[in-house]
This record gives C-alpha cells, sequence and structure tokens, in this order.
C-alpha cells in the first residue's frame, strides 16, 4: 500500500503498478516503461505489441540512467525521497508476468516405409517458473468440449478417419488467426523446412482442400471451446512448427548419414533452434518424444547449441534432462520415453506431425490409385507399403524404377 501511496505523491506518470495473481511474495511488480499488460485475470503477460515484449527484465540489470539505454530493465528510482526499490530477485525463479514456455516435439512417420516424415513442435505459455529442482511443470485440457488432444495413435486410425485428429488440429490454428483452405496454405504457414521440395514431387503437387474430414463449422465452434478452456486454466497457445521429409530427400539425407536417429535428430534440432530462438529469453521447458535406445544426447546439444553452456542433469533409460544457458536465454530440454502419453504439449504435437502425414498420404493414395483401380490404399507401413509397390507394378501403373525411388531404403 505504501508503494501505491508514493507513486501517486510523486506522480510518476510512466510507471504502472501490476499484480499477477499468482505471486505469492505479495510484493508489487512494476511494468518496464512503455510495456503493456493484458487485464485478464487468468492469463497476465506481455502482449507482443509492446516494445519490450521479449526481453523480461532480470536481477543484474542497472537502471537507464546508469546504461542510458531507455530499453533496458527498470528501476523505480524515487529521488526526492531516497528509496529505490528492487523489482526483481533471482532470474532462475522469477521472470515477468511469472509465465514459463513449454514445448514438445513429436514425429509421425518415422518407421513407414512409404510417405514422408513429419517432425513437429508445439509451444504454450502458463502461469510458473522455470526451475530444474522442481517438478516437471504440466498443463491439461480440463473442458474443451469434443475436442481432446492426446497421443495421436489414440485419435487417428484409417478406421475412425481424420476428423477428430482434424477438428483438434486445426482448432488450435484457429487461435493464432491463421486459417488455410488447402493443403499448400497449410504448408506454407506451419512448416519451416521441406515443405517446397515435397509439393514439387508429382504425387503430393495435387490440390487438397481443407478441411477434409469436417465441417468449418465444427472447426469454429470446437475452437471457441478451446479458447474459453485455456483462458480458464490461464494457457495462451504460442503455436505449432514443423519440418517435412518427404521420401526422396530422407533417402538422400540418410544415404550421407547412415543413421535413421541421425536424420531424426536433425530435424528435432532446427524445431530446437527456432524455439530457442523465439522464447529463449523467456525460460523453455521443452520435452522430446525419445526414439530408439539413445540417452546420451550431450553431443548433439553442443553441436546444435555451440555458444549455448550446457549442464547434464540426467541420463537414464526412461530420461534425460539438459540445461542450456547463454546470457539471459535458458533452456531445459528433456528426452522422455513414451512422452506422448504423458505430456500434453508432445501429445499436441504428435497430432500435428500425425494430421500433416496423413495429408500427404491421402495425396499420394490418390495420385497412384488414379493409374490403377482395383488396388487398395495404404498407410505407408511396411508390409503394406511392400504390397502397395508389388500391386502397382504389376498393374503397370509403377514402373520398378518409379518404385525404387519413393520407397524408403531404412
Amino acid at each position: 500500500m505504501l508503494a501505491y501511496i508514493v507513486l501517486v505523491a510523486v506522480g510518476l506518470q510512466t510507471v504502472r503498478l501490476y499484480k499477477p495473481k499468482y505471486w505469492s511474495t505479495g510484493a508489487p511488480i512494476i511494468a518496464p516503461k512503455n510495456a503493456a499488460f493484458s487485464p485478464s485475470a487468468a492469463t497476465p503477460y506481455i502482449t507482443p505489441s509492446a516494445p519490450c515484449a521479449s526481453h523480461y527484465p532480470c536481477s543484474d540489470a542497472h537502471s537507464p540512467e546508469e546504461t542510458g539505454d531507455e530499453s533496458a530493465p527498470r528501476w523505480i528510482d524515487f529521488r526526492h525521497l531516497e528509496l529505490r526499490i528492487y523489482i526483481f530477485q533471482d532470474f532462475q525463479a522469477v521472470r515477468m508476468g511469472s509465465l514459463v514456455i513449454l514445448a514438445g516435439i513429436d514425429e509421425a512417420g518415422y518407421g513407414p516405409r512409404l510417405g514422408p516424415l513429419v517432425v513437429a513442435a508445439n509451444a504454450v505459455a502458463v502461469p510458473g517458473r522455470i526451475d530444474p529442482r522442481r517438478p516437471w511443470p504440466q498443463w491439461h485440457l480440463v473442458d474443451a468440449g469434443a475436442l481432446r488432444v492426446a497421443d495421436s495413435k489414440g485419435i487417428y486410425s484409417s478406421s475412425r478417419g481424420i476428423a477428430s485428429l482434424e477438428r483438434a488440429v486445426l482448432s488450435f490454428a484457429q487461435l493464432t488467426s491463421h486459417e488455410a483452405r488447402d493443403l499448400e496454405g497449410f504448408l506454407r504457414l506451419w512448416v519451416m523446412e521441406g515443405a517446397g521440395e515435397a509439393l514439387g514431387l508429382p504425387w503430393y503437387s495435387g490440390r487438397l482442400e481443407l478441411p477434409c474430414g469436417c465441417a468449418v463449422s465444427e472447426i469454429h465452434q470446437a475452437s471457441g471451446s478451446l479458447r474459453r478452456c485455456l483462458l480458464q486454466e490461464g494457457v495462451q497457445y504460442l503455436g505449432a512448427w514443423m519440418c517435412v521429409v518427404d521420401e526422396i530427400r530422407y533417402n538422400g539425407i540418410l544415404e550421407r548419414l547412415e543413421n535413421k536417429a541421425t536424420l531424426l535428430f536433425g530435424r528435432a534440432a532446427l524445431l530446437m533452434q527456432e524455439l530457442w530462438r523465439r522464447f529463449g529469453d523467456e525460460g523453455i521447458c521443452l520435452t522430446v518424444d525419445r526414439q530408439g535406445g539413445r540417452k546420451f544426447y550431450g553431443g548433439l546439444l553442443d553441436i546444435a547449441f555451440p555458444h549455448a553452456h550446457m549442464d547434464v542433469l540426467l541420463e537414464s533409460d526412461e530420461s534425460s534432462i539438459y540445461r542450456l544457458r547463454q546470457h539471459q536465454r535458458e533452456m531445459l530440454v528433456r528426452f522422455k520415453v513414451r512422452a506422448d502419453t504423458e505430456d500434453t504439449t508432445v501429445a499436441l504435437s504428435s497430432m500435428w506431425a500425425k494430421y500433416t502425414r496423413e495429408l500427404f498420404m491421402e495425396l499420394f493414395n490418390g495420385y497412384w490409385l488414379e493409374r490403377a483401380g482395383g488396388v487398395a490404399r495404404t498407410a505407408g507401413y511396411w508390409e503394406d507399403g511392400e504390397r502397395f509397390l508389388a500391386q502397382l507394378v504389376a498393374s503397370r501403373a509403377m514402373t520398378e524404377r518409379e518404385a525404387a525411388r519413393i520407397r524408403r531404403i531404412r
């Protein structure tokens, strides 16, 4: 209360007080100069339009008067009362708005014989703090109507169809005010690597309108329910990013690397670097669904983040955890077995990856079945993929050379 009175008395109108409900210290939080805060009681955060939106003040900052930088984190300097309030405590424990970024990475198409490999990342901002000593922060959808977020294998199957998967993915996409009317538009919005190469292949060059499994009205209704649910839970959806590796690129990369797991990590590393670039200043807790038996990732992370300091926190059969730091940036990276069944953000990424792969497979089947009547569709998995190729070659809809070209080598 005294701080409020003093502020009014000295007439500091360029400084505003804001006290997020998630802070338990009772200390008022002072906004940096020119910062704009959301009045939402559910999710206090610095809006993207604020000049300092991507820079969170920390404890070792100096005043603008000392640095000459008006955008630097500010102290409140009550000059006439010889009183100075230190706004922020430890950088690792407290961040502006008390938000932490939760991100997850998962793939679809790592094992099949046909079709692309898709690796996806998703990120949300939730109330909390980044602290390696605490349990890994989580978020859940409590009441989002018919929309469900879970491992894509539990939501999609060829018998159930794509509707539930599509409704969920496109509902999240609408939260960002982006809407695509076909596959090409969808890829250009969300894929950061490999879209152009894939669309250049004849069997992926056709137009696929979206949505293809449910009505537009269903997605609008589901997105509205999702928006209300996230607001109630204090969760802000930040977006999705994907890498696509079509079968031609896949074989080319694999011939050079001679290691399938390294190919997969290379795509995941691109997504990690993008998350680090966008949200490293806010602090990230990233979970990656672990594939295969690898449990030591320190060397790979050193290559992906050569300028960051890395600490190994845990390396076990179930989970490997690392801490990356560079100046004000920080990211905890966890590689976890079966993460898509335990972590909501990883599950969401598995849904985005699976949905995108299934859209490609829809074009793939359409292209080849138009040339060979009576051949059953394929999901691209190993035995069924070989059956599909053999039937196409037998019907002369595909040459042996074409079959060898689109068959993934591992």
